[in-house]
């Protein structure tokens, strides 16, 4: 094998994104080096797509993890008035996005467009990785006689096309989450359909110089996968299925999981497929098993929004537990 690309793929998943966030900052104090100056291709879709956009303005990973267990509820912040008017989320997204678009500002400051982003980290670490940022556009503008449909858009900092665009509104869109956030500009997130972006990164590897990508062999390529953790609800055992015959009322609890998670674990599979066993690494835990902090496996409801300190602080506990235990396999992987 030639020099590999080492692609480095975060999913999505709410304020569990502490997790990767932790794994990183746990990852770039063992080393000595920034995320940046060891991944060719970052990719990161929802709260990944967050974490990416910070790392791609210079944020080092421990900022990042701070600001996702100190501000939490800064980010998604809950009142009295709107649970009492908007219950169940009815009649509008769980949380407004001004907090969080605030504090993208103030953290972005010196890194506004991603034109700016090469030359900003190679100033600061002497190497620039490619970032994608996958999105879904709800309205695109479509010829005429063209069927009009959704719209995938993966946002690249090496594509002219989008030099221009603010590197805030790029995280906006690809962490617009249905039910918890505003539509952002006509977009949606990119975890609608990308939760874990790892093929997005791979195929920009494959793809042809002619269309952008760069052109590689699947032997040279390697991807690190980071997980936000999961809670088991893509789980239903035998005894709940019961005789099969579902309505709506039965499914509405499982329809979330089903589409959103269903396609992480297929993409999961293609990529097993496909790669030797040393090119894909995936990193990802269970909150509920016997090896969890007490907290998240005794937390009945631990929803991807999660706000509470004592949640918060296991969730960072847990993912210096899994570093301590993956930091050599994690090394020699991107060694």
């Amino acid at each position: 094998m030639s020099k590999a690309i080492r692609i480095l793929s975060i999913d999505g998943g709410g304020t569990r994104g502490l997790f990767p966030a932790t794994l990183l900052d746990c990852l770039e104090k063992e080393t000595g080096k920034k995320i940046p100056e060891l991944f060719d291709v970052i990719v990161g879709s929802a709260t990944g797509g967050i974490i990416a956009t910070a790392l791609a303005a210079g944020m080092d990973a421990k900022d990042i993890a701070d600001v996702y267990q100190h501000r939490a509820k800064y980010i998604l912040p809950r009142t009295w008035f709107r649970g009492v008017w908007n219950v169940l989320n009815i009649f509008a997204p769980k949380y407004r996005n001004t907090n969080l678009k605030a504090l993208l500002k103030e953290k972005f400051a010196e890194t506004k467009t991603l034109g700016q982003i090469d030359s900003k980290l190679l100033e600061k670490n002497g190497k620039a990785p490619v970032f994608l940022f996958p999105t879904l556009e709800l309205n695109p503008k479509v010829p005429d006689g063209q069927m009009k449909a959704f719209k995938v858009v993966v946002y690249n900092n090496r594509e002219a096309q989008y030099a221009e665009e603010p590197l805030v509104d790029v995280a906006l869109k690809t962490s617009a989450a249905i039910m918890n956030l505003p539509i952002y500009n006509g977009f949606v997130e990119g975890g609608n359909y990308a939760n874990d972006p790892a093929l997005v990164g791979l195929f920009y590897a494959l793809g042809k110089p002619e269309n952008g990508g760069l052109g590689a062999d699947l032997a040279d390529v390697k991807i690190l996968s980071l997980g936000c953790g999961t809670d088991e609800k893509s789980f239903i055992s035998s005894k709940e299925i019961g005789k099969g015959n579902w309505g709506m009322a039965r499914w509405v609890n499982h329809l979330a999981p089903m589409v959103i998670e269903t396609k992480m674990v297929a993409t999961q599979y293609y990529l097993n497929q496909v790669f030797a066993k040393d090119q894909y690494m995936r990193i990802n835990v269970n909150y509920k098993a016997a090896n969890a902090p007490g907290p998240l496996r005794k937390e009945k409801k631990l929803a991807i929004d999660v706000r509470e300190d004592k949640l918060l602080r296991a969730i960072s506990e847990y993912a210096h537990l899994t570093y301590q235990a993956e930091s050599q396999n994690i090394k020699n992987f991107i060694a």
